[in-house]
């Protein structure tokens, strides 16, 4: 049995481990926040998640990346299941054993979190349904708690099976301090066809070194 949240009833649900959970359903993605709403930054946790693929920086994870706590630290619009298909490197951990599945039309949304001048880029990854026309639009929204700038990035689907994306570098909207504040978003668009999401994480170093 799979137990996740569901943040529009509150409450917890039990499904069967073949189906898992529904996160939520048809909920409104928050309006963006200011720093006080944000995840701090803070001391990191990190691992060279994407060595394998010739990428050695250290990463870590968005609160609740590896989405093995259901919905907590998401938002989404229409349906999103957590389900038992992790990406099969299980690079956060042989333990992990869930992911967000987007049904077609699906959005899901980070909580707003904290990076710092250091911290520039993300990655993912996403389990790609081999349907021609089939796209995955990558959103990152950075702000300084008054002016705000988005990257997007799109992620073809013919191909099948689960990858890691690319780099996704961040938008340069940053406080005095060097600190800005972000979300990460993943919409469903083009033909119609599912997506899987695990393992969302950032790159707390500079890119160009």
């Amino acid at each position: 049995m799979l137990k996740t949240s569901d943040i529009l009833a509150a409450r917890r649900m039990t499904l069967p481990a073949t189906i898992a959970a529904t996160l939520i359903v048809a909920a409104a993605v928050p309006i963006f926040g200011a720093s006080a709403a944000a995840d701090p930054c803070a001391p990191r946790e990190t691992t060279a998640a994407f060595a394998p693929w010739g990428d050695k920086n250290q990463y870590f994870p968005v609160r609740n990346g590896d989405f093995e706590s259901g919905s907590t630290g998401w938002t989404v619009i229409n349906r999103v299941l957590a389900m038992w298909d992790n990406e099969p490197w299980r690079v956060l951990g042989w333990f992990d054993h869930v992911s967000a599945r987007l049904e077609p039309g699906s959005t899901l949304t980070t909580a707003t979190f904290c990076v710092t001048v250091d911290e520039d880029s993300v990655r993912m990854f996403v389990r790609r349904p081999g349907v021609y026309g089939a796209k995955l639009i990558v959103t990152v929204t950075v702000s300084d708690g008054v002016n705000s700038a988005d990257h997007a990035y799109e992620i073809d689907g013919q191909s099948f099976g689960w990858t890691p994306s690319a780099r996704m570098n961040l938008p340069n909207v940053r406080q005095a301090n060097g600190e800005q504040y972000v979300t990460i978003s993943f919409r469903t668009t083009g033909t119609r066809a599912s997506w899987s999401v695990d393992d969302v994480m950032v790159d707390p170093w500079k890119s160009a070194r």
